[in-house]
C-alpha cells in the first residue's frame, strides 16, 4: 500500500492516464458558457437525481433547496427527497439490514493508513449514523438497479446520489475571486454549472462512479485536464483513496456490484475506498487552482451550517 500523501505534496507523483487502457474522453464542444445549455446538460445527464434527507431535519432539506434552485427550476423538479434510513431505529428494532446489508462492526486497519486520526488494528462498532447513512446508500442502489433497462443504443441509467448538506461549488478559498463569489451565491452556481460541463466533456464513456466531491488521499492518477472557460477549468483524475459520499453519480451496474458484495462494512465511503471500489472505474472532477492550497475545489461540497447527525466510530476511543 502507498504511503499517505498529503495533497499539497502530491505534485506530479500521481500516475500518467496514458499507461492506462480507457476510452477516450469526450472533447469539449464550447469554449464559452451557456447557462440555459448547461442547466439542460446537467439535468439530463442523469436518469434519476436523488437527495438523502433525515425526516427528522426538515430545515437541512430547505436549505439544500435554497442551493438547488440558484442551479435552475428544472434541477429542482427533477431532484427527489429519498427519505433516509434511521440508523437509531435499525439498531432498537434489531433490523434485518444489520448484517446483511451493514455489518455491525470494522476493522480500522486500512482506513488509519490514510486518516492520522485513526488507531491502526481497532475493532470499532458502526454508530447510528453511520449505520443509517450506508442503509440509505444501499438502498439507492437497489432502487437504480429495479429500473427496467434502457432501450439498446441509449445511454446506461445512472443516479446522482446527494446529501442534504450537498452545495454547488460552495465558495471556501480565501482568494479574491473567492471572496466575491462568496458574496453572490448565484455566481458560484453559474460556475458550478460551467464546471460541470466541462467534467464531463472530460468524462470517459466508461465511468462506472462519478464523483463531483471527494476528499481523496493518496496519488492521484490524471486523466484530462479542460481548456478554461469563464475563468473555469476543470481537471479530471482517478483517486487512489476518498471519504465523503455526498455528491457522486452511478452507474447501474456498478450498483448491482456493490450489491453483489455487501454487507457493508465500516462507514460506506470508508468501505468503497478500503475495497478500492471493488475494480470498478472511479473517476473526480475538481476545479483547477482552486481550493484549499490549490489543489483544486469539489464541484459540490459540504455545506456544514449545521451539525452533522454521523458521529465517527473511527475515532472513538477503546
Amino acid at each position: 500500500m502507498a504511503k499517505y500523501v498529503p495533497p499539497h505534496k502530491r505534485g506530479g507523483a500521481g500516475c500518467n492516464a496514458s499507461s492506462i487502457a480507457r476510452s477516450p474522453p469526450k472533447q469539449s464542444r464550447r469554449r464559452t458558457s451557456n447557462a440555459s445549455a448547461d442547466t439542460t446538460l446537467f439535468c439530463d445527464a442523469f436518469t434519476k437525481i436523488r437527495c438523502i434527507n433525515l425526516k427528522r431535519r426538515p430545515e437541512q432539506w430547505e436549505q439544500f433547496l435554497v442551493h438547488a434552485t440558484r442551479i435552475g427550476p428544472s434541477f429542482v423538479s427533477k431532484v427527489e427527497r429519498f427519505e433516509a434510513c434511521d440508523g437509531q431505529e435499525a439498531m432498537d428494532g434489531n433490523s434485518c439490514r444489520i448484517g446483511s446489508d451493514v455489518a455491525l462492526h470494522w476493522d480500522t486497519t486500512q482506513n488509519a493508513i490514510w486518516d492520522r486520526h485513526v488507531e491502526t488494528g481497532c475493532t470499532r462498532q458502526m454508530t447510528p449514523g453511520e449505520i443509517g447513512c450506508a442503509l440509505s446508500h444501499v438502498a439507492l442502489w437497489r432502487e437504480l438497479v429495479s429500473q427496467h433497462d434502457v432501450e439498446e443504443g441509449r445511454p446506461e441509467e445512472a443516479m446522482l446520489i446527494l446529501e442534504d448538506d450537498a452545495a454547488f461549488l460552495h465558495p471556501h478559498r480565501r482568494g479574491r475571486f473567492n471572496r466575491a463569489v462568496k458574496e453572490n451565491h448565484t455566481l458560484s452556481a453559474e460556475r458550478f454549472k460551467v464546471a460541470f460541463r466541462l467534467a464531463w466533456d472530460l468524462l470517459p464513456g466508461d465511468w462506472d462512479i462519478f464523483y463531483l466531491g471527494l476528499s481523496d488521499r493518496g496519488d492521484r492518477m490524471d486523466v484530462a485536464a479542460s481548456d478554461e472557460c469563464d475563468g473555469v477549468s476543470v481537471q479530471l483524475f482517478s483517486p487512489s483513496y476518498g471519504f465523503r459520499t455526498h455528491a457522486y453519480a452511478i452507474k447501474k451496474s456498478a450498483a448491482h456490484t456493490l450489491l453483489d458484495n455487501l454487507p457493508v462494512v465500516g462507514p460506506v465511503d470508508v468501505w468503497l475506498a478500503d475495497n478500492s471500489w471493488f475494480g470498478l472505474r472511479v473517476y473526480c472532477a475538481v476545479v483547477a487552482n482552486d481550493g484549499w492550497r490549490d489543489t483544486g475545489a469539489n464541484l459540490i461540497s459540504q455545506n456544514r451550517v449545521a451539525e452533522s447527525t454521523i458521529r465517527m466510530s473511527s475515532r472513538d476511543s477503546n
